[in-house]
């Protein structure tokens, strides 16, 4: 596995450099855009990493979440209900 690895690396720099010998200005404009298109995939990475670990970015709120909605009410009291579920096993068959 490894020597088909090598074997398939060493055809790619082959390939790399006959083309750049037979097209040296289109080698080079495809050089250049290869490396902005990763360049701009990594800032996009960043980006969102960023996005993700800052979650005050993304609003410009950095205060935390009070009211109906805070992590601190229970369900039911979070909609304002008093429904109480009954276990599954004793759920009748609807007609």
């Amino acid at each position: 596995m490894v020597s088909w690895l090598a074997r398939q690396w060493q055809n790619l720099i082959d390939w790399m450099n006959r083309l750049a010998a037979q097209h040296p200005i289109g080698f080079d404009i495809g050089l250049a855009l290869v490396v902005v298109a990763l360049v701009a995939l990594l800032v996009h990475i960043g980006y969102v990493m960023w996005r993700i670990v800052r979650p005050g970015a993304r609003t410009g709120e950095t205060r935390p979440a009070v009211g109906r909605w805070s992590s601190s009410s229970s369900g039911a009291r979070r909609c304002g209900s008093t429904h109480r579920r009954r276990p599954l096993n004793t759920l009748e068959k609807r007609a």
